[in-house]
C-alpha cells in the first residue's frame, strides 16, 4: 500500500477508542464505530466528516481506507457474506446509500454483486438438494449406532444410494453432524499401572491332563443376547472332566463381575489351590475382565 503510516501516527491512531488495531498498512476499526458510521452515513453524513468527528484524522488515515480497497475497515469475510450484507442495506425503504458505493465500501466487485442476486434461484435449489441428501446422510447416521462418514457411505451402498464420500462429510459440516468418540475404559486405565507386563506366564504350556481333575481350570465369558439387552455368563469348567464347577451371570462387563465370580468359587470346598496358584488365578482373572 502506498499510504503507508508513519511510526508517529500508529501510535496516535491506537489511542483512539474506535481503532481496534493498527499496523503501517492497515487501520482496523472496532464494530461499535462500524455501526456507528454505518447509522450516520444513512442520516446522509459524509463519510469524512464522520472520522474527523470521532477523533480520526481522514487525511492520515487517507481516501482509500475511507472509502474502499483490501483493509479498509478491517472486515474480513467471504465475498458471499458481503454480497449479503449490501443485498440487505439496500432493501431498507429508508436507504440513502447506492450500491456502488456499498461494494466499494466491502471491497467487492459491483458486477459480482449482480451476478450473486442472479445465481440466488441457483443457490436455493442447491440447498434445497443438499437439505434432501442430509437426510439421507442423518438416515444412516442413526442406523443402529452414530457412525462416521465412511460408515455412513457403507450404509448408503447397502440402501442403493452412491454418495461420495467427500460430499458426506460436506455435508456433515454444513449441517454441525458430527460423529461421537468412544469414550476411554476406565478399568482398563486402572490396569495399566498395575501391570509390568500384558503378556502372563505360561505356567499350563498346553499341559491340561497330566496334573489330573480341578487342577487346570478354564473360564471364560458368554455373551448372551435377548430381546432389548445383553448379559454376560462367566462359568469355570475343569479342563479334564469338562465339568462347569462355578458360573456367575451379570448385565456388565465391570471389574465387580470378577470379584463377585471369585468369592462364588472360593466358596466352592472343592475348588482349592496351592498357595502359588491363588495368585495366578487372580492374575488371570484380571487379565481376562
Amino acid at each position: 500500500m502506498k499510504n503507508r503510516l508513519t511510526p508517529t501516527q500508529v501510535p496516535q491512531l491506537r489511542a483512539n477508542v474506535f481503532v481496534e488495531n493498527v499496523t503501517e498498512n492497515y487501520v482496523f476499526f472496532t464494530e461499535a464505530f462500524k455501526q456507528l458510521a454505518y447509522d450516520q452515513r444513512q442520516k446522509g453524513k459524509p463519510l469524512r466528516e464522520i472520522f474527523r468527528d470521532n477523533g480520526i484524522d481522514p487525511d492520515v488515515i487517507g481516501s482509500l481506507r475511507i472509502y474502499g480497497g483490501t483493509g479498509s475497515t478491517g472486515i474480513e469475510a467471504p465475498a458471499e457474506v458481503k454480497y449479503g450484507l449490501i443485498h440487505e442495506a439496500v432493501s431498507h425503504d429508508d436507504n440513502l446509500l447506492n450500491i456502488s458505493y456499498l461494494c466499494r465500501l466491502a471491497g467487492v466487485s459491483r458486477s459480482g454483486y449482480y451476478a450473486w442476486i442472479e445465481a440466488a434461484p441457483t443457490r436455493q435449489a442447491r440447498e434445497d438438494h443438499d437439505k434432501l441428501d442430509f437426510d439421507k446422510v442423518l438416515e444412516a447416521f442413526k442406523y443402529r449406532y452414530p457412525k462416521g462418514g465412511r460408515g455412513i457411505y457403507m450404509r448408503l451402498l447397502h440402501t442403493g444410494e452412491r454418495m461420495n464420500l467427500k460430499k458426506i462429510r460436506r455435508l456433515m459440516r454444513k449441517y454441525g453432524l458430527k460423529c461421537p468418540f468412544r469414550k476411554p475404559n476406565p478399568y482398563k486405565q486402572l490396569a495399566r499401572p498395575l501391570h509390568t507386563s500384558t503378556v502372563a506366564p505360561n505356567v499350563v504350556n498346553r499341559d491340561f491332563i497330566s496334573r489330573g481333575p480341578r487342577k487346570v481350570l478354564l473360564t471364560d465369558i458368554t455373551y448372551l443376547f435377548y430381546k432389548g439387552g445383553c448379559c454376560y455368563l462367566s462359568t469355570i469348567l475343569d479342563a479334564v472332566s469338562h465339568e462347569v464347577l462355578a458360573w456367575q451371570l451379570s448385565e456388565s462387563l465391570e471389574v465387580q463381575l470378577f470379584f463377585t465370580f471369585s468369592n462364588t468359587a472360593s466358596r466352592k470346598s472343592y475348588l482349592t489351590f496351592p498357595p502359588e496358584w491363588s495368585s495366578i488365578w487372580e492374575a488371570q482373572m484380571l487379565i481376562k475382565y
